[in-house]
C-alpha cells in the first residue's frame, strides 16, 4: 500500500509541479520577454515557455514524439502542455520512489532536475540556448520554478503518504 501512495502521490505531485510551473509564467510574459535573448531558441533555464513564446522546447519535443500527427504542429500549446505534464509525472514518480522524505533532500531534488534537465539536456538536444548565451535573470526564475515544483511534491507526497509506510 505504500508503494502505490508513492507512485500516485509521485505522478499527482508531478503534474500539479508542471502545471505550477506553466501558470507562472502567464502573469510574468511581459517581464520573461524583457529579460529573454533573442534568437529562435529559448533561453536555458526554461523549460515551458508555451505562455510568451512558441516554438518553445516542450513544443517542438511534442513535435518531434508526434511526428506522424499534426496535432502538435495544430495544437502546440496543447501538446507542450501534454510533454511537460508528463515530463513532470516522470520526474515526480522517480523523486516519490528514490528520494527519502524531507524537504531539503526535495529541494535538492529540485536544483539536480533544474541543472540536469533545464541547464544540460535541453541544451544538448538544442531546444533551448546554452546557459552562457541566456540571461542571468531567466536562469534564476527557472531554477526558482523547479524549486516550487520540488515543495509541491513534497507537500503532496507529505499530505498523503503517512510516516512509517
Amino acid at each position: 500500500m505504500a508503494m502505490l501512495c508513492r507512485v500516485v502521490t509521485g505522478i499527482a505531485g508531478g503534474v500539479l509541479g508542471a502545471g505550477a510551473m506553466a501558470a507562472l509564467q502567464i502573469p510574468l510574459r511581459g517581464w520573461l520577454r524583457r529579460k529573454g535573448t533573442p534568437g529562435a531558441l529559448a533561453d536555458s533555464g526554461i523549460g515551458f515557455q508555451a505562455a510568451f513564446r512558441l516554438p518553445e522546447p516542450t513544443a517542438v519535443t511534442a513535435q518531434r514524439l508526434l511526428w506522424r500527427s499534426t496535432f502538435g504542429l495544430e495544437h502546440p500549446l496543447a501538446s507542450a502542455l501534454m510533454v511537460h505534464a508528463g515530463f513532470g509525472a516522470s520526474a515526480g514518480l522517480f523523486y516519490a520512489c528514490f528520494v527519502p522524505r524531507g524537504i531539503a533532500l526535495a529541494l535538492g531534488f529540485g536544483v539536480v532536475l533544474w541543472l540536469g534537465a533545464t541547464e544540460g539536456v535541453l541544451p544538448r538536444l538544442k531546444l533551448t540556448k546554452t546557459a552562457r548565451r541566456s540571461s542571468v535573470e531567466i536562469q534564476a526564475f527557472g531554477l526558482g520554478e523547479h524549486l516550487l515544483y520540488a515543495c509541491l511534491l513534497h507537500q503532496v507526497r507529505r499530505s498523503y503518504c503517512q510516516t512509517g509506510r
